[in-house]
């Protein structure tokens, strides 16, 4: 029975061993060869990418680029600063002839021409990548098609770039999600087709030099002009049909781009939406009429609602918990606010005082003003119901101490209602 504890414990220990020491890295460290193993090889101050890496949590500088030498595989940074030094010429990331590649998760910096740089790269993904150095372009594809560019972000502040990203002679790409800003331009199609432009937000310009049936809707655009044609750019466009669904500004419908300006407010933030679909009333031209956005959107939308205390405007007139009689704001439309300043929100009206004398005071025909007798004539008074803080005459005597039975017959007395309107002795307590 020993032996076969001991075999036991044997085959339990080797397990161990080859769970525990069979993959000794599952990251990538630049700074540590001995990572590499078949995935990466250094040479000549370059990174070649040679099969799936994942770095190790850090930051590296980098004396040239980052070369990806293989098809099918993926670079993934997994959050790690890569910090450039070669010169200008050089770029970060480099591909070339390759497909079916994804680079992911890099943050770079330095100053380097370009961030990545692909030339004859298909059906490839680069996603969640940031730029927060200076350096040319953030990404310059040529000859490149079907790729998917997604949510990176490219904001360097202090240094600005020449541009975010170029695609030259390349088709059938989707750029989607970038957040692009700092820079002369933000995009750049020459001589590209078909390309998706969408859900981006981009602060500079986006210029069409050549190039036809690019589709660019759903972005956030804040240049003052906002594209640019350099050259023939009648057959791109800005719009797709009005369709349900959240667009990049939050309103119920896509359609086109939303136009605003870095310095003010731009077109999508003045423009009319008389039927709150969050679409402006009127087309978009952009370039000299050569470009139309037929559904630019806008968030200067409004949807009435019954005014409520929320301060907000609900009803759609500029005005914040406006007092409405029989909304929320004046529900016993005395015409004072019930949100701020009305101290009866129940009220009643009319008074119910059957007989008024003069020198007293009630609001006996619901037009919150009291009235009182003049001449054998009920007449308006000097006192309203702003006066009392919303409160009626049998509102204020609920108040008063005592039965006050004369006053409930004849109305309130002058001094009640001035007890009562400066909010002192018993009126204060109540």
């Amino acid at each position: 029975m020993k032996k076969y504890n001991l075999l036991f414990l044997f085959v339990l220990f080797v397990l161990f061993f080859k769970v525990s020491y069979a993959q000794p890295f599952t990251c990538v460290d630049f700074d540590d060869p001995d990572t590499y193993e078949d995935k990466v090889v250094y040479e000549d101050g370059n990174f070649y990418i040679t099969d799936n890496t994942i770095l190790c949590l850090g930051t590296y500088n980098i004396e040239e680029s980052i070369i990806i030498s293989s098809s099918d595989i993926t670079f993934d940074c997994d959050g790690s600063g890569l910090v450039f030094s070669g010169y200008a010429s050089t770029a970060g990331i480099i591909l070339a002839e390759l497909n079916n590649v994804t680079v992911a998760n890099c943050i770079m910096e330095g100053g380097y021409s370009n961030s990545i740089d692909i030339t004859d790269v298909e059906n490839s993904k680069f996603l969640n990548n940031e730029i927060v150095g200076q350096g040319t372009y953030f990404m310059i594809a040529s000859y490149s098609h079907n790729n998917m560019i997604i949510n990176n972000t490219c904001l360097p502040l202090v240094n600005p770039v020449l541009g975010g990203i170029g695609l030259y002679y390349s088709d059938n790409n989707l750029i989607k999600g970038n957040n692009l800003g700092g820079m002369y331009e933000n995009i750049r199609l020459y001589e590209s087709d078909l390309n998706t432009i969408t859900g981006n937000t981009l602060v500079s310009y986006v210029i069409l030099e050549g190039g036809n049936e690019n589709l660019i809707y759903n972005n956030i655009i804040s240049a003052s002009t906002g594209i640019i044609c350099l050259g023939p750019c009648t057959l791109n466009y800005l719009n797709i049909e009005k369709t349900p669904g959240t667009n990049i500004v939050g309103g119920p419908y896509l359609g086109g781009n939303f136009w605003t300006k870095y310095d003010g407010p731009g077109f999508s933030e003045t423009c009319n939406d008389t039927d709150y679909d969050g679409i402006c009333d009127e087309i978009y031209v952009r370039v000299e009429d050569l470009l139309v956005d037929y559904y630019p959107l806008t968030n200067n939308t409004c949807i009435p609602e019954p005014e409520i205390c929320d301060s907000k405007d609900n009803n759609c007139d500029t005005l914040i918990d406006e007092t409405i009689c029989g909304e929320e704001t004046d529900a016993d439309c005395d015409g004072v606010n019930d949100c701020y300043d009305d101290l009866c929100p129940g009220t009643i009206l009319p008074d119910n005082i059957p007989d008024l004398n003069p020198n007293h005071y009630a609001d006996v025909d619901s037009d919150s003003i009291f009235e009182t007798k003049f001449n054998q004539s009920i007449v308006d008074s000097e006192f309203t119901m702003e006066d009392t803080y919303g409160c009626s005459c049998i509102d204020i005597l609920e108040c008063k101490p005592g039965l006050n039975k004369g006053e409930y017959k004849h109305g309130c007395s002058y001094g009640t209602m001035n007890v009562w309107i400066s909010q002192i002795g018993w009126a204060k307590k109540c």
